[in-house]
């Protein structure tokens, strides 16, 4: 029984996590301290979006930011998706916590 609440929480905590970053993620065109905060995220952990590089597409309809680059910025075309982290944040974050934790 242990072991099923256990899991229950951890859905939860991700499904919480989730929720709170799309918020974050939906303030980006308004609001340069959460544009930044994304950027400085994304470049530091490794990923794109909330769920993948495509959100920008279909939730904020602009296009992929150089901080989603997994290469060089100067020379990254963000329409070409082999060019940009595949990962999005919220589940770059919830396996690092579950490998490190």
């Amino acid at each position: 029984a242990g072991g099923i609440a256990a899991g229950v929480k951890r859905n939860d905590v991700f499904d919480s996590f989730r929720s709170s970053s799309l918020t974050t993620f939906k303030m980006i065109p308004n609001d340069t301290s959460y544009n930044q905060t994304w950027n400085d995220f994304q470049k530091s952990f490794k990923c794109c979006g909330v769920d993948n590089y495509t959100d920008y597409k279909t939730i904020l309809h602009i296009d992929v930011p150089y901080s989603c680059c997994n290469g060089s910025e100067s020379q990254c075309d963000t329409a070409n998706p082999s060019n940009v982290w595949p990962k999005g944040c919220v589940t770059t974050v919830v396996d690092d916590i579950k490998d490190n934790y």
